[in-house]
């Protein structure tokens, strides 16, 4: 992966995905097993 000289990564998002409400607790926070899953 190519970097600015400052450390940035240079790119473009190519995939976004949405959390559902039903992905998060009650305090609206994401479980990060769910992030993990994603990615994987």
């Amino acid at each position: 992966m190519v970097h600015y000289a400052d450390g940035r990564p240079i790119g473009d998002l190519t995939l976004r995905t949405l959390a559902m409400p039903s992905d998060a607790n009650a305090a609206g926070d994401i479980f990060g097993g769910w992030v993990m899953a994603q990615m994987d």
